[in-house]
Parts: structure tokens; C-alpha cells; sequence
């Protein structure tokens, strides 16, 4: 299949040079990045049905400053980035998570639904301005061995996921029946 070479604006065929849109000076086209893109199968035109290469305007140096700038990379725009959709942010961590762990992960931004209240404790849930506290959203694995995927994800408060963690039905049953065992043999103990 040919090649198609996309128009481009300030480009010099006679030396295959190119002017930066940001530097504004004139660079080897192999200073700019490029990708090739499929012809879209509901293309009409004959001229156009083939793969094309589309080069960027800026060089990669200019690129790479754009990308380094506090705009994407502070402290800052992250926690701005986090309060607008905290969905993201939740998504790409569950991601580093399940490659560390070895689990299977095909979960996007928009599987995750983020209720107003834990459905396990019943408390509010709010992103905050620093760090995790009981009441921010967290994404938890309902069965822990199944990994991050469609409908075994759950947000519910850090509080409860930190309590549930890695534990099964039956462990939290039997947690919770020792733990008032312990606890009313204390009173018991207390009251004599």
C-alpha cells in the first residue's frame, strides 16, 4: 500500500525543510515528529484511501519544553487535574496497581461511578484539598483476585476500603464476630 504525505503548511520542498510554529526557525523535517494514520474505511476519494503521514508543526525540542511546562507536570495541575474528574487519576493508579500485582485491568475513566455516600458506610464522599482522609472516593476490587475489570470495581470511602483491604466475606464475618467477642469480654470485665 502507498504512502501518502499529508499537506503542510511552511514547508519547503526543495530542501525538505520545515519552520517551527513555535521556535520559528527553519529545521530538517527530520526534527519534527510524525505518525502514520489509516485511511478511514468510510473514505469516498480514491486519493485518499491510502496509509498518511502527518507531521507535527513544532520540532521535538519545542514539543518536549511545551510537555515540561508546570502546566501538566506541578504538584499544582495535578491536584487540579484530580479535583475536576478524580476518575483519571483513580484509573491510572488502579493501572500501576495491577501491572505491580499481576492482575488483569481493562477498566476506562468512564466505568467508574462515583456515588455522593459509601455504600459500605454510609458516610459522604468528598475529594479534599490534601490528602486521602476517611471520606475520599477509592476504587476497590469487590473480589480481589479478579483484578480491575468491569463490574468488580467499586468506589467506595478510603475508610472502608483501608478496613476491607484484601479480605474475603467470610474473613470480614469472622473479623467482625471475634472483634465483638473481644470487645464485650472487656466490658464484662470492666463492669466486675
Amino acid at each position: 500500500m502507498e504512502l501518502r504525505i499529508a499537506p503542510m503548511k511552511n514547508y519547503n520542498k526543495e530542501d525538505n525543510t520545515r519552520k517551527c510554529t513555535s521556535c520559528m526557525t527553519w529545521l530538517s523535517l527530520d526534527c519534527f515528529s510524525s505518525r502514520i494514520r489509516m485511511a478511514s474505511p468510510t473514505t469516498k476519494d480514491p486519493s485518499k484511501k491510502c496509509k498518511t503521514l502527518y507531521y507535527r508543526s513544532t520540532c521535538k525540542k519545542c514539543s518536549l519544553k511545551a510537555i515540561r511546562t508546570d502546566k501538566y507536570s506541578s504538584n499544582k495541575s495535578r491536584k487540579i487535574r484530580y479535583h475536576k474528574d478524580p476518575r483519571k487519576v483513580m484509573v491510572a493508579h488502579a493501572k500501576k496497581r495491577a501491572i505491580n500485582k499481576g492482575l488483569p485491568f481493562d477498566i476506562l475513566y468512564s466505568d467508574i461511578i462515583i456515588p455522593k455516600v459509601c455504600p459500605l458506610l454510609n458516610i459522604p464522599l468528598h475529594v479534599n484539598d490534601k490528602k486521602h482522609s476517611s471520606n475520599s472516593p477509592s476504587l476497590d476490587r469487590v473480589i480481589p483476585d479478579l483484578g480491575y475489570v468491569k463490574n468488580n470495581i467499586l468506589v467506595i470511602s478510603h475508610r472502608a476500603n483501608t478496613a476491607k483491604q484484601n479480605l474475603s466475606i467470610d474473613e470480614l464475618e469472622l473479623l467482625t464476630k471475634n472483634l465483638r467477642r473481644v470487645l464485650y469480654k472487656e466490658e464484662e470485665l470492666l463492669e466486675s
